[in-house]
């Protein structure tokens, strides 16, 4: 490494005792809810969050506060249910972490260590059942003891805690049920209903309800049965109070990214990376952390980019990936552009009339989210995108036309009514040799007479970029099209041309009633440069619109230097 290098740091993933995201309110409150609950009643709290909510940090933070000085009459135990989310039976593991926390008190010795040798032999039972694939009803007498101990084992457990405890209650945290299958987490939620059910137990849940309820869909649909009981009632019936976590505000996660300690070009972007993440700590974390080694890998190969650009770049990229797959595609159109325009309302009738057009435009203009973080700076919009795409690595790799979904797909973008997506299949055909252009020829320029006029706009488009001779005549016949833009389409098509067949046909749509054909006309003749067309322009230079008399006299300026040279 070179001795000017930034030294890069990432941030780790571990659940914090700190608070930086207001979560001591929430921390007061449930440990006021425990201290004051009656403590003959068992109680199970669930706290629910998405992934990389903060969940574990908040009960970690609640097992600090209830495990301080003061509150001596309180036993805690942590359980990571991730531990044992293999094929062990994780409700047993449970039970055997509760035996070991109160083995280590030493009281109490003999019935944990008899409670424990019932559980071991349970977990034998279960480990040869799975191997054997041996039913419980087709063994017998070799499995008779096992079911002597499930049957005794809520009241052992009943007396081997309530002795241990004394005058104390248990807290038990079962944490990272999210990182299970969802049938281990309606495991644990059934130990607990049949087990440990008990006085002076409370049980400190993190989970997602949405595991609970996929959990419960698994286990019964493997059994070929009807689900019996909905997710939502299964977790009114096993967690009597559910604590969800409030959403992280905008204003607090952007507190919270600057005091991660990150440097000053990094809290530019602190609030795009929290709206980007949905405030989520955990994707806040895993954004900065892919940040940071894209601009290292930039700074090591003398790449240079902005991080706030390359902040907003990424959010696209996580947030928003059909926009980003769309934005790759359609880069070389300025797709990105215009919907910055549309969503800082900044756009002009042209590009109305092209929102109208475009299913793809429409379909990302709709979305609230996205336009809410086009409408901020930074503003990407007349960036160059390229090295922030190739830290990425999802450029889109070049387009080989031969291949046959290719074909397919580039007939189905000529044959749309979106603009965008004609221009672009278009930009990839011109590219083919010309021996290959003609298949595509055949599909578009019967378009040009189609019953609908965006249809005939598209295919006159269409081949204008394209670009081949052998569309100049059927572009001729679209100058008399009813449709003032299919016109207009037509006389662009054969400027791009640049064919001197098309002289004549488009002096006489300078004549036409449209101003915008006939500016586009003008614009055709000047691009080809044909000295048949001087006299006509001359008497352009007294249209009615200003607009076509620039063009007109910016026509003539170029035939007659072209004449000259």
């Amino acid at each position: 490494m070179g001795e000017n290098s930034t030294k890069l740091k990432i941030f780790g993933d571990l659940p914090t005792t700190d608070d930086g995201l207001g979560f001591d309110h929430y921390v007061d409150i449930l440990f006021s809810l425990i201290e004051n609950f009656e403590a003959t009643s068992p109680l199970t709290i669930g706290i629910h969050g998405s992934w990389g909510s903060g969940k574990t940090s908040l009960m970690r933070m609640l097992e600090k506060k209830l495990t301080d000085g003061e509150n001596s009459n309180i036993k805690t135990i942590w359980f990571n249910a991730w531990a044992y989310g293999g094929d062990e039976p994780i409700g047993l593991a449970l039970l055997q972490r509760i035996l070991i926390a109160f083995q280590e008190e030493a009281k109490n010795g003999d019935k944990i260590e008899s409670l424990g040798r019932s559980i071991g032999r349970l977990l034998i039972d279960a480990g040869l059942r799975k191997i054997a694939g041996i039913r419980l009803e087709e063994a017998g007498e070799h499995f008779k003891s096992t079911i002597d101990v499930k049957g005794t084992l809520r009241d052992d457990f009943e007396s081997v805690i309530g002795e241990s405890l004394g005058d104390r209650r248990l807290v038990l945290f079962i944490d990272d049920l999210d990182r299970c299958l969802p049938e281990k987490t309606i495991e644990i939620l059934e130990v607990i209903k049949l087990f440990l059910d008990l006085p002076k137990c409370m049980y400190i849940i993190g989970v997602e309800k949405d595991v609970i309820e996929r959990g419960i869909e698994v286990r019964y649909r493997s059994k070929e049965q009807e689900i019996p009981i909905s997710g939502k009632d299964y977790i009114e019936k096993i967690i009597q109070l559910p604590f969800t976590l409030p959403p992280i505000r905008e204003e607090d996660m952007t507190e919270f990214i600057e005091k991660l300690g990150i440097g000053e070009k990094e809290k530019s972007y602190g609030k795009i990376v929290a709206k980007g993440t949905n405030c989520n700590p955990r994707k806040v974390k895993l954004f900065l952390n892919t940040l940071r080694i894209r601009e290292a890998i930039a700074e090591r190969t003398g790449g240079k980019i902005e991080p706030d650009l390359a902040a907003k770049l990424f959010v696209f990229e996580c947030v928003f990936p059909q926009f980003y797959r769309d934005l790759m595609k359609y880069r070389d159109q300025k797709l990105l552009c215009k919907l910055e325009r549309l969503a800082k309302k900044e756009a002009d009738d042209e590009l109305m009339k092209e929102l109208e057009r475009s299913e793809t435009l429409q379909k990302h203009h709709k979305n609230r989210d996205l336009n809410s973080l086009l409408k901020d700076e930074p503003y990407l919009c007349g960036i160059d995108l390229e090295p922030y795409i190739y830290l990425s690595g999802t450029g889109e790799p070049e387009a080989t036309v031969s291949d046959e979904a290719l074909l397919n797909e580039l007939l189905n973008e000529l044959l749309s009514e979106d603009l965008m997506k004609v221009i672009h299949a278009a930009n990839l055909i011109k590219k083919i040799p010309d021996s290959e252009k003609q298949q595509y020829l055949n599909v578009i320029v019967p378009k040009l007479k189609d019953a609908n006029k965006n249809v005939r706009e598209s295919a006159a488009l269409a081949l204008g970029y394209i670009g081949d001779a052998r569309a100049v005549e059927p572009l001729i016949e679209a100058l008399k099209d009813q449709n003032e833009y299919v016109r207009l389409g037509a006389a662009l098509a054969l400027r791009n041309i640049g064919d001197t067949r098309a002289v004549e046909p488009l002096m006489e749509a300078l004549k036409d009633e449209s101003e915008n054909v006939r500016s586009g006309a003008a614009w055709a003749l000047e691009k080809i440069g044909d000295t048949r067309a001087v006299e006509p322009l001359m008497e352009v230079l007294k249209d009615e619109s200003e607009n076509v008399r620039w063009g007109a006299a910016d026509a003539l300026r170029k035939i007659r230097s072209k004449k000259q040279n």
